[in-house]
């Protein structure tokens, strides 16, 4: 192992189970991206993406086993695309079978690709793929980097015994990298260590320039949005009670665009109309990645009360449009939004303090324009997909083999 020393050139071989189907799917897209920014850096990259394996018709059965499939010859072929697939029941069950069938399938794929790649360094995306990949990269000399994205909520992996396989892979990986701070606090009692933790947050696309253009002053409705899978702990149940409450104390100008699926969504149209304000949200669905800018270049404020966001890229992107945008204290956006400066930051889990907000921003909106605008100014420099490669390179480089 190296200290200190980052060559020009690494050859990187990428492990994940998440990867878009083809270039601007619904989900995936910021593997791809944290990829083609590392090629742009004259990095070489190989790509190996696991997922679960099931026969065309299980959509019927589970939502879990519906979506687009993997396309590999719709990439670029510099990223050499290979993919393995192994049997796995949605949501977690029959954990044991599914543990069975990803070692007998995956550790398999990773050594040859490991043994005809001959990478500097093995990049192994999200815990599952983590132990995998230090496995791998133990029994072939080759030093790995283990990339947390999120904390998994599902009880069926956060048995002590699930735990304690996770911290002991984790503990002998070279490094582990986090998007976020928020998640070194979770994972450190876990891992039992922290001297190989980095935070390489990810980053965004920048959008098209007549989408991120200078703004008009803010009209009338004032134009909420939010872009996220409609998923506990997203939030976007505690915006429809605060825009109620604002409704009820006569704040009324004001819309809201719901951008995203999952399966709150039914629960949350429903929520809509008992606070009596569905003729002012909209839910426009999943959309592709490369339409979401469009959705924001119609808003003005974004909104993702989420409390259990490790990063959140859709908080940049709506930033780098010059919305104002609104996260919580304590969660992956306070790593770029400074309440009052470039954004704002409620509390968690509070419906009050998004009230105290919102009414905020309707009654001062010159002044939230101007923090929106420094908002955007700070992402476009700072927080860059090119940004995220050159740290993840400083990652690296301290433990590719020469």
């Amino acid at each position: 192992m190296n200290s200190g020393w980052v060559p020009d050139t690494m050859r990187i071989l990428c492990v994940t189970p998440w990867f878009p189907a083809f270039p601007g799917a619904h989900s995936g897209n910021f593997i791809l991206d944290s990829v083609n920014a590392l090629e742009e850096l004259g990095h070489r990259v190989k790509v190996l993406v696991v997922q679960p394996w099931h026969p065309g018709w299980a959509a019927w059965l589970h939502k879990d086993w519906g979506g687009p499939k993997l396309q590999p010859e719709a990439h670029s072929p510099s990223l050499a695309l290979e993919q393995v697939r192994y049997l796995s029941v949605p949501r977690n069950h029959l954990l044991k079978l599914s543990n069975w069938t990803f070692r007998a399938r995956v550790i398999p794929a990773i050594i040859r690709a490991t043994q005809r790649f001959k990478p500097d360094v093995i990049l192994a995306h999200t815990e599952l793929v983590g132990l995998a990949g230090v496995e791998c990269g133990k029994a072939q000399r080759v030093p790995v980097a283990v990339v947390l994205h999120g904390i998994n909520t599902s009880a069926r992996l956060n048995t002590p015994t699930q735990l304690n396989r996770v911290g002991m892979a984790l503990a002998s990986s070279d490094r582990v990298v986090l998007v976020g701070e928020p998640l070194v606090a979770y994972f450190a009692p876990i891992v039992g260590k922290t001297s190989h933790f980095r935070i390489v947050h990810n980053g965004f696309r920048l959008p098209m320039a007549e989408e991120c253009a200078d703004r008009a002053a803010w009209g009338c409705p004032l134009r909420f949005a939010s872009v996220s899978n409609l998923h506990e702990g997203k939030g976007i149940d505690l915006n429809m009670q605060a825009l109620g409450t604002l409704n009820q104390m006569g704040y009324s100008d004001w819309t809201y665009t719901v951008v995203g699926d999952g399966r709150e969504r039914g629960s949350l149209q429903a929520l809509a109309k008992d606070l009596r304000i569905d003729a002012q949200v909209r839910f426009v669905g999943a959309v592709r990645h490369d339409e979401v800018y469009g959705h924001l270049a119609q808003a003005d404020v974004f909104a993702l009360p989420s409390y259990r966001e490790a990063f959140g890229v859709a908080y940049l992107e709506a930033m780098a449009c010059g919305l104002l945008t609104i996260g919580v204290n304590g969660q992956g956006p306070a790593a770029f939004i400074r309440h009052g400066e470039t954004g704002l930051l409620v509390e968690p889990k509070s419906v009050d303090s998004l009230v105290a907000c919102f009414q905020e921003v309707l009654e001062n909106q010159a002044k939230m324009q101007a923090i929106a605008a420094r908002g955007q100014d700070v992402v476009r420099s700072e927080f860059t997909w090119r940004r995220h490669a050159e740290k993840m390179v400083g990652v690296l480089g301290e433990i590719a083999t020469g």
